[in-house]
């Protein structure tokens, strides 16, 4: 099914934050193999993923509500706050972890060492207990002397960062990460829940992939979340749009298995990625009859194709740029064009002029307004979205003076967001979630004040 899905790996839980133990171990009686199903889940889906050869990866979540000695700090040394990471120690005392941790973190230990060691080679590492702005510290685990232990049974393993240590790779979630070097994987979800649950919709096949494609563009990858129904079957709807994925990728797979993102950096509207001299571009939206991109320093398009549509590439270039003609009938998904060079690429343009929300992350531009002098009451304006809106920022344009910005859900209780100074300035309207703001918030109302009220164009952007 996962290979018919498409997927090249997979990770299977084996402890979450709840404590039960997906596997027979000798550590834990609170275990699958206690419960009727008596068998040792674990194992049997490492040995059907070594038996089909599909790399296998493990879960794991050093949080743990259910274990006695799980005290990673002293509750009687700390107070709570609203803000990250949550708790600061009392007056006089020093935040430490509670006197039974220690043998907490012997146990986590030993499972460790046995998930590594029971069930063969074991290519993924998947921690949950990430930085979370200090919530979360490698200390609390041993981090360091744990990943060494895990190094030395399982060589060549990779490991994510949520040990709060920078491990192989980072781990964004519920959104696409941003372009970066370093490898990461962003954690998704089908249905916008980390388990199966029949309210909540599935999400389309469209966006699945356009997902997928955006974070090969961001030079990332996804691992996406599926959960079967609580009798362990596989639900039918899911199941068949994951086969509908599968199935285009099994003939556009070209264009996305195996490449680095790049050489253009991603937008909204397109992305693009390469392996060798080979450059695949991916056009969600033809905003324009043409599509200017930067040329490459020292190397040339020997021959342009589109890969899922039946017309052929009309483009020419000018001084500075590439140009590409929008075709005559645009794929429904994204139109994949196929660019072989005279060379490999070895460089990653960025725009000459880009802005914060050309960023995919920060979804769709959802109001431009242009206040005159005269709109401003007592030097404030507010922004009414007409509803509450995931709105993810707002950039101010052509301003001549400081501007205090402020958002709100229901026009009494205000949050300030950032302060505009300069003639443009785009400010983000984030959640801390997981470890790092990530762009939207809910909000309905947007509140600027000045001391200088002036012409101003602002653009609202939400997703």
């Amino acid at each position: 099914m996962a290979k018919d899905a498409g997927m090249k790996y997979i990770v299977v839980i084996a402890k979450h934050h709840d404590g039960f133990h997906m596997w027979d171990t000798k550590y834990s009686d609170f275990k699958i193999t206690n419960t009727p199903f008596k068998r040792d889940y674990l194992k049997e889906v490492i040995d059907a993923c070594h038996k089909a050869k599909m790399p296998v990866g493990i879960y794991y979540s050093q949080r743990d509500w259910y274990h006695p000695d799980y005290a990673p700090i002293d509750t009687s040394t700390i107070k709570r706050i609203p803000n990250p990471p949550y708790y600061e120690a009392l007056p006089g005392k020093k935040v430490a972890p509670g006197p039974s941790h220690k043998k907490y973190i012997d146990y986590q230990f030993n499972v460790v060492r046995e998930l590594l060691t029971k069930y063969g080679k074991i290519d993924i590492f998947w921690f949950d207990a990430v930085w979370w702005g200090g919530m979360f510290k490698a200390d609390m685990w041993e981090a360091e002397k744990l990943t060494r232990m895990m190094r030395q049974l399982q060589p060549g393993i990779l490991i994510n960062n949520r040990t709060s240590l920078p491990g192989d790779f980072d781990t964004p979630e519920h959104r696409i990460g941003m372009y970066q070097k370093r490898s990461w994987e962003s954690a998704m979800t089908l249905n916008n829940s980390w388990a199966y649950d029949p309210n909540l919709p599935i999400k389309s096949v469209k966006s699945l992939i356009k997902e997928m494609l955006t974070a090969a563009a961001d030079n990332g990858n996804v691992l996406l979340s599926w959960g079967a129904h609580f009798d362990g079957e596989w639900d039918h709807a899911q199941k068949d749009t994951l086969l509908k994925v599968g199935s285009w990728f099994k003939k556009y797979g070209t264009a996305y298995y195996g490449t680095r993102g790049g050489p253009w950096m991603p937008t909204k509207n397109y992305g693009s990625v390469h392996r060798g001299n080979k450059v695949y571009l991916y056009v969600f939206t033809w905003q324009d009859q043409k599509l200017a991109l930067p040329m490459l320093k020292d190397n040339a398009i020997i021959k342009a194709s589109f890969i899922n549509l039946n017309e052929m590439v009309i483009w020419n270039k000018d001084s500075n740029n590439l140009l590409f003609n929008r075709p005559m009938a645009p794929g429904a998904t994204v139109t994949i064009l196929e660019l072989t060079m005279q060379k490999p690429i070895k460089e990653i343009l960025e725009k000459s002029t880009w802005s914060l929300f050309d960023d995919p992350a920060y979804g769709e531009k959802i109001l431009t307004k242009n206040i005159k002098t005269t709109d401003w009451k007592q030097n404030s304006y507010t922004v009414d979205l007409g509803n509450l809106k995931n709105a993810t920022g707002i950039g101010c344009y052509n301003n001549e003076g400081t501007i205090s910005i402020s958002i709100s859900t229901d026009g009494k209780k205000w949050e300030a967001t950032g302060t505009a100074k300069e003639k443009t300035e785009e400010i983000s309207f984030t959640t801390f979630m997981t470890g790092v703001y990530v762009p939207g918030k809910p909000v309905r109302y947007i509140r600027l004040q000045t001391q200088k009220p002036t012409d101003l164009k602002i653009e609202a952007h939400a997703k």
